[in-house]
């Protein structure tokens, strides 16, 4: 029996669909469109050397005032933790801006956090501030972060919730004024404290840091 051929106008929109489909894929292997959030990530891991990373918050940018969107990613791994923003455009898709990694360490709780989009002539300082908790027996965890400006400090109580790679993870956001210091307070279940930190150093996010440059 003859196989009916395909109207030729059919064939002409599967060829344009197939080697759209080709041009799309070799773009996002040459890096010049990221077709989803992990590719950007991704680009982010070989720029830091570091090992592979898997997201497990994404806080949507709605201070962002370029076309398209932007995210800021908190991803963790066995030895890393780190925040990074990437922004979706229609022709170029999700491109990486600046990630800032931190060592894991051996203490109870790793908390790290970063501002972006501020803007301080319109009074905004949008922070993710991000943690994992290493110790099975921390129960809870508190943070008191502080203004410089006013030496107001603010109480955040976080919740954990299990990654996919089995460890507990807590995200919080904050618009503190100027530059903050947080303190991090873990407690077990009986209430006895097992860890009393400051974190000093906080990172400002980028989303143009390296887009010519990756």
């Amino acid at each position: 029996m003859k196989k009916e051929r395909l109207p030729t106008r059919r064939k002409k929109a599967l060829r344009a669909l197939a080697g759209l489909c080709v041009l799309v894929l070799v773009c996002s292997a040459a890096g010049l469109y990221g077709l989803t959030p992990g590719s950007a990530l991704r680009r982010q891991e070989r720029l830091f050397f570091t090992d592979t990373m898997n997201v497990e918050f994404q806080v949507r940018d709605r201070y962002h005032t370029g076309f398209g969107s932007a995210r800021v990613f908190a991803a963790g791994s066995e030895e890393m933790l780190m925040l990074s923003c990437a922004r979706w455009t229609p022709w170029r898709g999700w491109q990486p801006g600046f990630a800032w990694p931190v060592a894991r360490t051996q203490q109870a709780v790793d908390v790290m956090y970063a501002w972006y989009s501020w803007d301080p002539e319109e009074g905004v300082y949008p922070q993710v501030i991000f943690g994992c908790i290493n110790d099975a027996a921390v129960s809870s965890v508190t943070l008191y972060v502080r203004d410089w400006q006013s030496e107001q400090e603010q109480v955040l109580s976080v919740e954990a919730v299990t990654g996919s790679d089995g460890r507990r993870y807590f995200i919080t956001e904050t618009e503190t004024a100027d530059i903050i210091r947080v303190r991090v307070e873990a407690r077990d279940s009986t209430g006895v404290l097992l860890q009393n930190t400051q974190v000093e150093d906080g990172m400002s996010l980028d989303y143009d840091g390296w887009d010519d440059r990756m």
